[in-house]
């Protein structure tokens, strides 16, 4: 693709590492991409495309890469990723071409707006701590992890229920009875 704006909606994210020497680790978002900016106007892509936003979290880069996640209101888990001052579903990116004429994909947060392997539980965790820490250092409170889904139901689940399966079924009311 061509530098320029772009709008995307994110599709995932997910902590890795490059298949180099270092394994340098990175957290990855990754957008569907629809739209590009012409004169002030977003046009339709032909097709939507995906593309990957990778900031790396190494001893020199973390800083940024946690500014980054906190200014977009990250809640901290890598399993359930939310935002909450951030629209991850208009998603204004931009692309570049560096000087190996690869793509540079990064998100535009003044607009609110070869994948290597993916971490081991224990790295995804201590990177979860890690921005929790960071986020208390500057005095952000981020969201709790969301709940896990509910268990699913035992049994026959295409019976219906009868009134004697219902605590409290007992008490019959008639439809005159009830107040709406």
């Amino acid at each position: 693709m061509e530098p320029g704006t772009y709008l995307g909606s994110l599709q995932a994210m997910y902590g890795g590492k490059l298949n180099n020497e270092q394994q340098t680790p990175f957290i990855a978002l990754e957008f569907e991409v629809s739209h590009i900016a012409v004169n002030g106007e977003w046009q339709d892509l032909p097709a939507p495309r995906t593309r990957t936003v990778k900031w790396f979290v190494t001893e020199k880069a973390e800083p940024y890469t946690m500014e980054k996640l906190l200014t977009m209101g990250f809640n901290g888990n890598m399993d359930s990723p939310q935002f909450d001052s951030w629209n991850q579903d208009q998603a204004i990116l931009t692309c570049e071409i560096n000087e190996n004429d690869y793509e540079d994909w990064d998100v535009d947060l003044r607009t609110g707006g070869g994948q290597g392997e993916t971490w081991e539980p224990d790295t995804k965790k201590k990177f979860e701590a890690s921005f929790k820490s960071y986020a208390e250092t500057r005095g952000k409170k981020i969201n709790q992890p969301a709940p896990k889904a509910a268990p699913k139901p035992q049994g026959d689940t295409d019976s219906p229920v009868t009134d004697d399966e219902i605590p409290g079924a007992e008490n019959d009311v008639s439809d005159s009875e009830i107040p709406f």
